[in-house]
């Protein structure tokens, strides 16, 4: 007996749940006739690019990961007979080998090819017309659960198309500074006589920065919308207490203009990818896309092949262009000085060895701690390093 595997995250990668012909009604779900199917992730943009296509497999619980199509042959064409080839960059990910970009007015299918002689074709689609990120900006607001917190919102220009439907992807990156940090650590030299040194640290460990990718479908219409114009759309509520907006936060949202037909399965994908439909009893069956097996009819394919219009709009703030001077955000850092030898047991160089620690300063007297103290103030790994949340790596994109 099979179990097959449920991700909840939005990756066409985990969708191998969404093949159950029972109801769920547990999360441990088993089937005694999995079916190894392909999974297609193909978004082709109206951007002059490198296209990327990935081709997959569905997989059960007993695999670890997704398994990846290899050696395919992949192709677009379009009305006209125009081919753009893809060649294979590694298992399973297909770049174009041409910059191109999908045009208003032309018709594109996908076309692949298995090294098991299988395949499959897209139904034709078209590029949306184009609309355009008019306003892209964060306000500070009180939702309706009462929580203050910072809304990230969203005004499109539809620039006089009939575009209807949205689909948004984000990532945000934020700075992050160690509030009790030094330029010196402890090194646990030996246990046997116990030496402990401070010395200089040898990377940057005070300021980092974080980026999270949006993970979530995140779809948008504008049929309740006047003039049929997205306006003031909370793409992002981040809650005020929430450390990624203490110092400096960016964001970059993509916006994809979608058919009808696109929306609706995203849209349906979004309603199983949930997790309380996930738990609910619902058939789920097989989610339809435009892919099909050219060689047997009843072969399910997993996916869509989507020609979308994208613009993309990137913001910056301080916590101090929002809330000027109110208390920002802090970790909890409590400044211990732990003993190096008590009652048969050693607890600074335990936390030294195990990371748990970073050097603060030596102990003066200056802060009061609890219990026997050690020679050296120490705080919590992630008050007095960075590195322990993020990277010291400046994006490319990051300005102050």
């Amino acid at each position: 007996m099979k179990k097959i595997k449920i991700n909840l995250t939005y990756s066409l990668l985990f969708i191998g749940a969404l093949f159950l012909t029972s109801c769920v009604e547990e999360f441990e779900i088993s089937t005694d006739t999995y079916e190894q199917a392909l999974v297609v992730e193909a978004v082709i943009t109206d951007e002059l690019k490198y296209q990327h296509i990935k081709l997959s497999n569905t997989y059960t619980f007993e695999e670890e990961d997704a398994s990846p199509v290899e050696n395919a042959t992949v192709k677009i064409i379009d009305d006209l007979d125009n081919e753009y080839p893809f060649e294979e960059i590694e298992p399973g990910n297909y770049v174009s080998s041409n910059v191109f970009m999908a045009e208003l007015d032309r018709a594109y299918k996908l076309s692949i090819q298995t090294n098991s002689g299988k395949s499959y074709l897209s139904d034709a689609t078209a590029l949306p017309q184009n609309t355009s990120i008019s306003n892209f900006y964060a306000e500070p607001i009180t939702n309706e659960e009462g929580e203050e917190g910072v809304a990230i919102k969203i005004d499109a220009d539809q620039n006089n198309s009939n575009t209807r439907y949205y689909r948004y992807e984000y990532e945000e990156t934020y700075k992050i500074i160690a509030p009790y940090w030094s330029p010196s650590d402890l090194v646990l030299v030996s246990r046997d006589p116990i030496v402990i040194e401070v010395v200089p640290r040898e990377q940057d460990e005070e300021i980092c920065y974080k980026t999270n990718v949006s993970r979530d479908i995140i779809l948008e219409n504008t049929i309740n919308y006047p003039n049929h114009e997205v306006a003031d759309y909370q793409l992002r509520f981040i809650n005020k207490k929430d450390l990624m907006i203490a110092h400096r936060y960016s964001i970059l949202v993509r916006q994809y203009q979608q058919s009808l037909e696109a929306h609706t399965y995203y849209k349906t994908l979004k309603k199983f990818s949930d997790r309380a439909n996930v738990f609910s009893q619902i058939q789920t069956g097989n989610i339809n896309g435009n892919i099909y097996s050219v060689n047997d009819e009843n072969e399910k394919v997993v996916g869509y092949f989507e020609i979308a219009g994208i613009d993309s709009k990137r913001i910056f703030f301080n916590w101090e262009d929002l809330y000027g001077f109110d208390p920002k955000p802090e970790l909890d850092c409590e400044i211990t000085a732990p003993a190096i030898f008590i009652d048969f047991r050693t607890p600074l160089p335990d936390a030294i060895e195990a990371g748990t620690v970073r050097f603060f300063d030596y102990n003066t007297g200056l802060y009061p701690v609890e219990g026997f103290q050690g020679p050296y103030y120490v705080v919590p790994a992630d008050c007095g390093d960075c590195t322990t949340q993020g990277s010291n790596v400046v994006p490319d994109f990051w300005v102050e």
